[in-house]
């Protein structure tokens, strides 16, 4: 899970961050309390009432846990990504 990747774009190559950097910062800063990234969170998370369970269990030191929570947001990061390349090719 490297945390920069390069792409190839009509205007050259470019580092970006990847979805589980991105999800990984999204949660981190979630954990801290930080209302934007929990209003992340809740637009990506589909079952809503686990977020509550990852969280408490994130805080207290469950590896396994932040790690389901990365999953879950990168996976979501990557469809939401995948939703607005298919809507901009069919305009």
């Amino acid at each position: 899970m490297s945390v920069i990747e390069t792409i190839s774009t009509a205007q050259g190559e470019k580092q970006v961050v990847n979805c589980w950097a991105f999800a990984s910062m999204i949660w981190s800063s979630a954990l801290n309390g930080n209302q934007n990234a929990l209003k992340m969170v809740d637009e990506l998370f589909a079952n809503k009432h686990e977020i509550p369970i990852f969280l408490q269990a994130s805080k207290e030191g469950n590896q396994a846990m932040i790690f389901s929570a990365i999953n879950v947001l990168a996976f979501a990061l990557d469809d939401k990504i995948a939703e607005v390349f298919e809507s901009q090719k069919s305009t």
